[in-house]
């Protein structure tokens, strides 16, 4: 691989915003750090920023479809080792 070609991974937890700006789609993602509390002994789970993307309409639309299409494959464990998505709901209960 070229030393162009290098970029590095960045693990999100969440999507923290979105919007449409100039014909821009704008997403922000954010990872939980986990940062001891040495009053309280405790792990504080801070959010932070980890990563935002612009993009125009038509790489919008295909990482939502490449987005729907792999996480139906997932659901169906299509896909060896993914691990099948639970709802929420079913989380809690």
């Amino acid at each position: 691989m070229k030393s162009t070609d290098s970029v590095g991974v960045t693990f999100v937890n969440t999507v923290l915003g979105q919007g449409v700006l100039n014909g821009n789609v704008n997403l922000s993602f954010g990872q939980l750090l986990f940062t001891p509390d040495a009053d309280t002994g405790r792990i504080d789970p801070d959010l932070v920023v980890a990563l935002r993307l612009r993009m125009d309409i038509v790489c919008a639309k295909q990482l939502r479809d490449n987005l729907t299409n792999l996480l139906e494959k997932v659901e169906q464990a299509e896909i060896p080792g993914a691990v099948p998505l639970v709802a929420a709901e079913e989380v809690a209960n």
